[in-house]
């Protein structure tokens, strides 16, 4: 890109927007698992009682979450970037509109297309 001036050939990268907001999710991974070993003996009276109990918990990552905020994130950063003019030398982009285009640009969330000329 020419200093002062946005390149006109940039679009949003659909599919890399979609593998970044859906991350891909291994089959391993768990969100939650509980495991509960119970033992039970007899006490004097001759009942049943349990003797000693171990709950083993799995949790992992809450994937929704981390797809929502992702979400959100290419939300705002498109919404940033709706204010940018064409023409950067009669209206300068703001910082944050800079790091959201070189963010997007970077993560391959935008991309450049050949030109009609």
């Amino acid at each position: 890109m020419e200093e002062n001036k946005l390149n006109e050939n940039l679009v949003l990268d659909l599919n890399e927007i979609k593998n970044f907001v859906f991350e891909e999710i291994e089959q391993n991974d768990k969100t939650h698992d509980n495991e509960i070993t119970e033992t039970y003996g007899l006490n004097d009276d001759g009942k049943k009682e349990l003797i000693s109990q171990v709950v083993h918990e799995v949790k992992g990552t809450d994937f929704s979450e981390k797809e929502t905020i992702r979400y959100d994130m290419i939300k705002t950063f498109i919404s940033m970037l709706d204010a940018v003019e064409i023409d950067t030398s009669t209206a300068p982009m703001s910082f944050g509109q800079r790091v959201v285009l070189n963010t997007m640009l970077n993560y391959g969330l935008i991309k450049e297309i050949k030109g009609n000329g």
